[in-house]
């Protein structure tokens, strides 16, 4: 029976995305899978992110959900976030995609 690791849009906040990775490839088996999803960095919303301050993108955040303060609110990278470097990283890794 598979194993399946669900990567969720975390994958954006990391500064080395190569790295989290080969980290996840390194915890599954040979019968294992992982699902990656990443938003691309060319979205608008990505683009949006990358450019929008910190402080700026927790004050609207909070203000609309505040009952976020506590745990939400991460600075988003979208290090090599994008189809084709992902696909090179993955593939780099001795996985299939």
């Amino acid at each position: 029976m598979p194993i399946w690791l669900f990567a969720r849009p975390w994958l954006k906040h990391v500064q080395d995305t190569r790295k989290a990775i080969i980290a996840l490839s390194s915890i599954i088996n040979k019968k294992g899978m992982i699902l990656i999803f990443v938003p691309s960095r060319s979205a608008i919303f990505a683009r949006l992110n990358l450019i929008v301050s910190e402080s700026l993108k927790k004050k609207i955040l909070f203000s609309i959900f505040p009952q976020t303060t506590y745990d939400q609110g991460f600075k988003a990278y979208y290090d090599r976030c994008n189809p084709k470097t992902m696909t090179k990283i993955v593939k780099g890794c001795g996985l299939q995609v």
